[in-house]
């Protein structure tokens, strides 16, 4: 998969922060900001389903 260059803005203590995981995980900043933005989006999905699961189940429940 080609990977496309974005640009983001950062305040230097988050940098800083960035920084540090990166260099203790063996990880540039594009890795880690990668799996960031990978982890946020799978547990909005997972979040997502349970939520269609629990508003299932009620609908079930009360028909």
């Amino acid at each position: 998969m080609a990977l496309k260059v974005i640009s983001v803005k950062l305040d230097e203590e988050t940098i800083e922060l960035l920084d540090r995981y990166a260099e203790k995980h063996g990880m540039n900043r594009s890795e880690v900001i990668r799996e960031a933005i990978r982890r946020i989006i799978n547990s909005a999905r997972e979040d997502n389903k349970a939520r269609s699961m629990i508003t299932y189940k009620t609908v079930r429940i009360y028909t």
